[in-house]
């Protein structure tokens, strides 16, 4: 099917003089900094770890700063929020240059199935058509032709395995292809079930052409029924069955049924990949056919090959697209979930605020969040969030989300003055006591920052301890006040209050953070302990450059290991002046 034609758009990637190439642009956001963890990772000193984002809905491009230190420019101009973008357009980050360029027009087909056709392919149907021939004797100098064309049915073979189709198409081609070799009048196709790995009849066919794939019946006469004695033997033993009389064959316990349905001869091998057996080919036919030969058992044989590979080609195929498709899912659940937090929070007066979260998979359980009483007026005050979501990937991702928009709706709802805090912590525990499975809880901190008063008051669901840097170098953690949200309805939770001074820094995270180990300390966790050592030397440094270095310092301590969990760092200090 074919579509409309569409541009491309990509980003050219310049670092003083040497050009880098260009780089895609789509809907996902494209985030760029220094960071191993930004998807376009630039080796700048004057980027910020995260530093911008660019992306293309379809109609415009878009450029974002993500609150970096040194600016995003955008033509020479700096810019704060979304700017829209054009080709041509150049964005300036440090030292690097990135210019949106538009490919020439493309027209674009609907995507092919493609088949995973490998070296091993190769080799598997080359050995195939080497096993006829030496059963047939056709090897060795031109004599007398075999007595049925069995090249031409290895040459249908052969396109039967090259071919892209479906797993849904490819079942019943190959059931085409045991009625050309072989004198049989049903055939059937079994697959093991992924979930009970018990043999499923996947696709039946009557040489008369009624035929069934799946479960979907199209005029298939009787019920299909594949002798259990014979599946036995196939996917227990795994071995060929061939009876050529099976109403007298002792093999079969049951032969009243065998004679009932009229069935005399009997063939079955299995479709193997490996040591593996994942399905059967079977075939029988009616008292009036002749019975089947040792010749038709090698034939059936071949093509049980075949479909073998064929089926799991089909089947690592259709794997595939799921995945790219899954995959693509979840590239827009981390775009949703990285929307939710906060990339150029206000700053009220006398503070600096800045915050970043990197889960360990697509998606994550880390949370955190800035909320001001009234947007237009910071002065009036904030409240600071920091959770945790047990386990990580999309459940945890899910009660995030729930947990965001529920702390949102209750701050917004009662305030965010230090004598609501309590009440607001108390609501959230509630919420997630009821929504949240009886195996889930999160672990909140939660602090309204008073920047007239230069208080910060706080209740601590069973959060790690936020380290508390005074400028003379004393370090204070802030304890949990209460349980972890989630687990008891009836949960009550203390107020803190603690009076910040002229360079006191506020270090929050969560625990993927001093939980992360390095393979150069014996696997030892960082520890809160190490977390200080980390914050000390850079306590003098804007808030935002020193959450640059401490990710820098983390990266260096994982030794390019990946985190095992989520890893969340809030910082909240109050200048000097």
């Amino acid at each position: 099917m074919i579509r409309e034609a569409s541009s491309r758009f990509g980003l050219r990637v310049q670092v003083g003089i040497r050009q880098l190439g260009v780089i895609p642009v789509g809907r996902t956001h494209l985030s760029v900094g220094r960071s191993p963890r930004a998807q376009l990772t630039i080796d700048d000193p004057f980027a910020s770890r995260l530093h911008a984002e660019v992306w293309h809905d379809g109609e415009a491009g878009w450029v974002s700063d993500l609150g970096s230190s040194n600016g995003t420019f955008l033509n020479g101009s700096r810019i704060g929020g979304a700017v829209q973008i054009f080709p041509g357009d150049r964005i300036r980050i440090g030292e690097t240059l990135l210019t949106l360029e538009t490919t020439e027009a493309v027209t674009q087909t609907a995507p092919q199935p493609q088949p995973l056709v490998d070296s091993r392919t190769s080799r598997d149907l080359a050995a195939l058509l080497a096993s006829v021939q030496q059963a047939t004797g056709s090897a060795a100098a031109p004599a007398a032709p075999p007595p049925r064309d069995l090249f031409g049915l290895i040459s249908k073979v052969g396109v039967a395995l090259l071919s892209p189709s479906a797993v849904d198409e490819v079942l019943p081609a190959i059931l085409e292809l045991v009625f050309d070799g072989i004198p049989a009048e049903r055939a059937f196709l079994l697959l093991r079930d992924d979930e009970t790995s018990e043999p499923r009849i996947e696709a039946a066919s009557y040489r008369n052409g009624a035929r069934r794939s799946g479960s979907t019946d199209m005029r298939m006469p009787g019920e299909v029924k594949v002798s259990r004695e014979v599946q036995r033997q196939v996917f227990e033993e795994r071995r060929a069955v061939l009876s050529t009389d099976a109403q007298i064959d002792e093999r079969f316990k049951n032969r009243e049924s065998v004679i009932l349905s009229g069935v005399r001869s009997i063939m079955a091998v299995p479709l193997r990949v490996g040591e593996r057996v994942i399905g059967m080919v079977y075939a029988d036919s009616p008292l009036e056919v002749r019975p089947f030969s040792r010749d038709d058992l090698q034939v059936l044989t071949t093509i049980a090959g075949v479909a073998a590979i064929k089926v799991e080609n089909a089947m690592l195929l259709e794997q595939r697209i799921e995945n790219e498709r899954l995959h693509e899912e979840l590239q827009k659940a981390r775009e949703i979930q990285l929307r939710l937090l906060p990339s150029h929070p206000l700053q009220p007066p006398g503070y600096e605020l800045s915050g970043v979260s990197f889960p360990s998979l697509a998606v994550g359980g880390d949370y955190f969040d800035f909320i001001a009483a009234d947007p237009e007026a910071p002065a009036q005050g904030m409240l600071l969030a920091v959770g945790d979501v047990s386990g990580k990937g999309l459940d945890a991702a899910l009660a995030m989300s729930s947990l965001h928009a529920c702390l949102r709706s209750q701050a917004q709802a009662a305030g965010t003055r230090a004598d609501t805090l309590p009440e607001i912590m108390r609501r959230v525990n509630r919420y997630l006591c009821e929504s949240l499975p009886y195996n889930k809880f999160a672990t909140l901190f939660c602090g309204a920052l008073d920047p007239v008063a230069h208080t910060l008051s706080y209740v601590n669901a069973g959060h790690n301890p936020p380290l508390l840097l005074r400028r003379g170098g004393d370090v204070e953690e802030l304890a949990a006040t209460g349980m972890p949200t989630g687990l008891d309805r009836n949960a009550s939770y203390d107020l803190v209050a603690r009076t910040l001074e002229p360079g006191d820094v506020l270090i929050a995270y969560s625990d993927g953070v001093t939980d992360a180990s390095s393979e150069g300390l014996g696997g030892e966790p960082l520890g809160s302990e190490g977390l200080t050592e980390m914050v000390r030397p850079l306590r003098h440094l804007p808030a935002k450059d020193l959450l640059d270095r401490l990710d820098d310092s983390l990266v260096e301590f994982l030794a390019g290991h990946e985190p095992d969990d989520d890893m969340t760092l809030v910082v909240a200090k109050r200048t000097e002046a």
